[in-house]
């Protein structure tokens, strides 16, 4: 286990209740019509700064499914690689969120659905 970061995003650069872009993030809408968002709470239970939230209440779809996808990465020149991040799941009404990996997806949105994924378990 190195300390080589392979990518890392703190969202500061990002505009607050804006969809997710630039940093080569992905911000695909499957179904439904909410993109992943840049989000600061405030209050008593403020997050820990910025942050991004895939927040369908109040938009009328029956179902919703954002995918919020990083850049290519090569994990072929490294070795020990680890995958971390903070989730949180407030009012979530029996939503859930997976964590998947490709190996063969080619970066397009129309290719999405036919590349395999695979669900990364939790460590």
């Amino acid at each position: 286990m190195g300390n080589k970061i392979l990518f890392e995003d703190d969202f500061i650069s990002q505009k607050n209740n804006k969809p997710v872009a630039g940093k080569g993030w992905k911000n695909i809408v499957q179904e439904g019509s909410k993109p992943w968002e840049a989000y600061t709470a405030t209050g008593a239970n403020a997050s820990l700064g910025r942050s991004v939230r895939m927040r369908p209440a109040g938009s009328g779809d029956v179902r919703s499914i954002s995918w919020l996808i990083t850049p290519q990465m090569n994990f072929n020149t490294n070795t020990g690689e680890i995958l971390s991040f903070k989730t949180s799941t407030s009012f979530a009404n029996g939503s859930f969120m997976e964590v998947l990996i490709s190996t063969d997806w080619d970066g397009t949105e129309e290719s999405l659905l036919s590349a395999e994924w695979q669900i990364l378990s939790a460590a």
